[in-house]
């Protein structure tokens, strides 16, 4: 975290003099760019005013240059009226921010902007001459290589038939799978939306052929700037194969029925990691324990005994059995508590509905609520 922090110090010192309203360690720009090979010698950053079209239109411009990490950052602000009233008194704010990096070791140009509408082709021009030429079509789905585990969220298809263009689109958790070989090979790659693992954490990658490139994110503008030249990497190698984006993709299988395999973990449920830990507690019997207290385990986890996991604290545990099972031609799962009797060293296993009905799973507004243990 030190490391972290005086790296990025060291980056935003070499920025010239911004305006004190917004400090740059606060922007925050999505993790998104379009990109241009360049072949020029170096770059004119100071000329971006001849690429951002209506410019003079602007009440605020600000801008600040980092010559040592060739980095441009631009902030405007127009003035925009109100669709309620005629009244030139009363107006809105449209701001946006623009955030340039060129890479003269790749001779690539990376342009951020908060609007992400277009491929500000002008603007590359005007900062890296007449020759940038944007980078679209199949390569931008080389920024998929080395996702691991990979499972498409969203997926667009172009189907051109003589003089007709088909556009085919697909969401959802997993829709990879969903679409035929036989459609594959007689479409285009339109849009592809994912996530899976670099490194052992869970990434997101997303590119449209027409020329955005694109992570669910946002990041300080240091950590934009070593996403832009990672991808970079990826677009300049010739040897990944942007078609085999596909043939890496996980296909998913709603199971009815235990499956004859050893369990290799178990972990709470995603939306927990993407909301403040704080909105969450665990409740087992009458005690509160914060989301920090708390782990989740395998239970004596085997090839094809019951799925059990426990949650527990130094003190306090909760064990529990899941079932898997169809109904109405439509997967299910039951859960069900450990019960231990007072006085015996037997164990039952209740339902999570009936008595025992403050289980895993059942979010209250502030709790993740465990249950009952001992009865």
């Amino acid at each position: 975290m030190i490391g972290e922090q005086m790296s990025l110090q060291d980056f935003l010192s070499g920025f010239t003099e911004f305006t004190k309203e917004i400090p740059l360690k606060t922007v925050r720009p999505a993790t998104s760019c379009v990109v241009y090979r360049t072949t020029c010698e170096d770059w004119k950053p100071e000329n971006f005013r001849e690429g951002i079209p209506g410019i003079d239109t602007c009440e605020q411009v600000h801008e600040t240059i980092n010559h040592q990490e060739k980095t441009l950052v631009v902030v405007t602000a127009r003035r925009v009226p109100l669709d309620w009233t005629d009244v030139q008194t009363l107006y809105s704010w449209d701001w946006e921010l623009y955030v340039v990096i060129w890479s003269p070791n790749q001779n690539l140009l990376y342009i951020n902007c908060s609007t992400n509408a277009g491929e500000y082709k002008a603007l590359a021009k005007a900062v890296a001459g007449q020759t940038a030429a944007l980078i679209k079509g199949n390569d931008v789905f080389r920024t998929f290589d080395g996702v691991n585990r990979l499972v498409l969220q969203q997926v667009g298809l172009t189907e051109i038939l003589g003089r007709n263009v088909r556009y085919t689109g697909r969401m959802g958790g997993n829709v990879g799978p969903g679409v035929p070989d036989a459609q594959l090979r007689r479409t285009l790659k339109s849009v592809l939306s994912g996530t899976g693992y670099k490194e052992g954490a869970k990434v997101t990658a997303a590119a449209s052929r027409k020329r955005r490139i694109w992570a669910h994110g946002r990041e300080r503008v240091d950590q934009l700037s070593d996403w832009c030249k990672e991808i970079g990497t990826k677009l300049l190698d010739e040897t990944i194969n942007p078609d085999q984006v596909l043939a890496g993709t996980l296909e998913s299988q709603t199971l009815v029925v235990r499956p004859v395999k050893r369990p290799i973990g178990v972990d709470w449920p995603e939306e927990i990691y993407t909301t403040p830990e704080g909105l969450w507690s665990i409740v087992i019997g009458d005690q509160e324990f914060s989301l920090s207290e708390m782990s989740i385990d395998l239970l004596s986890p085997s090839r094809d005994g019951a799925l059990r996991f426990v949650i527990s604290s130094e003190n306090k545990r909760g064990e529990f059995e899941l079932s898997l099972y169809e109904e109405d031609e439509a997967p299910k799962l039951s859960l069900f508590a450990a019960i231990r009797r007072t006085n015996s060293d037997q164990t039952g296993w209740a339902r999570s509905a009936g008595r025992y009905n403050r289980l895993l799973l059942r979010q209250s507004p502030r709790h993740l609520v465990c249950g009952r243990v001992s009865a």
